[in-house]
């Protein structure tokens, strides 16, 4: 995998959350628990991360939801996802209020600061409570040319869920995702035409519906947009047919078209796509992976970009930011299978021996993020090692440093990810210069 010379790859904060830079030329990310943290020196080192305050006290919130993005106003505005309190739940009468209660209602929230993240404006509500609970991935929120602020989110509810799980091979649930039916998750747009004033939600919710129906139907997941340069939207998300799902906007995300399979083999995990500034081209980082490698649970072990210069009907410029050691580490993959739905580490068990390769495991690398800083692309991800999907095997001791661990602090107290994460940039000319 030929690589840039001025490629950096470094620890990042064990979390997921947002980027952007300050006025002042620092980076601030902030990450989930609502931590802030800062670099002087263009992401090379990072401070510990901290508390954001307001009025003095921690915000509260919870989850994944939280992202940092620059507004068009100059503010800076910030997500996030917390439960709610019994007088923040909508009068809806006695029948309505009682089933409310009967379920924890959280809600996504978004807020703003105009002194660069030193104080906060109150926080607004952005989705309401109800029966679907909605809930995001991180640093999802994006800004139209318009002004229009637009966050994709998803939702499901747990009538989906078994009970009790059932078990698989002895664990429940098995390995990875979908050995046993799991939620049905739908995707919702909110948007504000007032900077976060108020918010409202696009007409109707999105699924994947296999073959128009014919071949029933997935979940449409964690998804992420971006406008294009002929003034639509691209929003791609993730499902359980070895491809990213893929709708468009030409009306700042009110209405969509069908979801249907784009032509990214992926694992069913998430997909970022962004605009890139300079050029108005975009970019996507994801699992790129086949459907043998999904079976053989190398699903999340192999992370790649590629560019669209057509507004996101065509994919080149493939490039490969993390391969596992005893992959194919080609930059584009074609997967010989068609669409369809494949169990993550199926073709395993736990009595096969370690994998046949320089490590004698798995590394992988997931939920990626990016930020097109200049003429620079900050990419982080979770980075992490396992021998097998079934964690039969003892991880060796160089390897331990890159295993989960529910103890990770900062030094001032504050709980992290268990799971490691790692930053790597690279200069955007890297990522046209690839030719696949």
């Amino acid at each position: 995998m030929s690589e840039p010379r001025t490629h950096r790859l470094l620890e990042y904060p064990a979390q997921k959350g947002g980027l952007i830079e300050l006025n002042d030329g620092r980076l601030m990310g902030i990450i989930r628990g609502m931590l802030k943290f800062y670099s002087r020196d263009r992401g090379l080192t990072w401070s510990e991360p901290e508390p954001v305050l307001d009025s003095g006290r921690q915000i509260i919130a919870e989850a994944d939801p939280v992202g940092v993005l620059r507004l068009q106003s100059g503010a800076i505005g910030v997500t996030s996802y917390r439960p709610l309190r019994a007088d923040e739940l909508p009068d809806r009468g006695g029948a309505s209020q009682h089933r409310l209660r009967q379920q924890p209602q959280r809600g996504l929230f978004f807020r703003k600061s105009h002194d660069e993240g030193e104080t906060w404006t109150r926080e607004v509500l952005v989705s309401p409570p109800g029966i679907v609970s909605w809930y995001a991935l991180n640093d999802t929120l994006i800004q139209l040319n318009r002004g229009r602020l637009l966050w994709p989110c998803y939702g499901g509810s747990t009538a989906a869920e078994p009970h009790p799980a059932p078990l698989v091979e002895g664990r429940e649930r098995g390995i990875g995702h979908l050995w046993s039916p799991e939620n049905v998750w739908a995707t919702r747009f909110f948007y504000s035409d007032d900077e976060g004033e108020t918010w409202l939600a696009n007409e109707g919710d999105l699924m994947l519906w296999i073959n128009e129906g014919y071949g029933n139907l997935d979940s449409m997941h964690e998804p992420t947009a971006a406008e294009t340069n002929d003034g639509r939207i691209l929003c791609l998300a993730r499902c359980a047919q070895m491809r990213a799902v893929q709708t468009f906007s030409d009306d700042s995300g009110e209405r969509w078209t069908l979801p249907e399979l784009s032509a990214l083999n992926s694992a069913n995990a998430p997909i970022r796509v962004k605009r890139i500034p300079s050029t108005g081209d975009l970019m996507v980082v994801w699992n790129q992976v086949t459907a043998k490698e999904h079976r053989e649970a190398y699903g999340r072990c192999r992370l790649s970009a590629a560019i669209s210069t057509d507004n996101g009907r065509g994919w080149t410029n493939f490039r490969n930011i993390h391969v596992s050691p005893g992959m194919d580490e080609s930059a584009r993959v074609s997967d010989p299978e068609p669409p369809g739905f494949v169990r993550p580490g199926s073709a395993t068990k736990p009595s096969d021996p370690i994998p046949d390769n320089p490590i004698g495991g798995r590394l992988r690398a997931s939920y990626a993020n990016f930020w097109i800083l200049g003429e620079e692309v900050f990419i982080e991800h979770d980075y992490w090692y396992r021998v097998d999907p079934w964690d039969a095997h003892p991880v060796p001791a160089q390897w331990t440093h890159l295993t989960k661990d529910r103890n990770r602090r900062t030094s001032t107290g504050y709980a992290l990810s268990s799971l490691p994460r790692r930053l790597h940039i690279l200069p955007l000319k890297w990522f046209y210069d690839a030719t696949s």
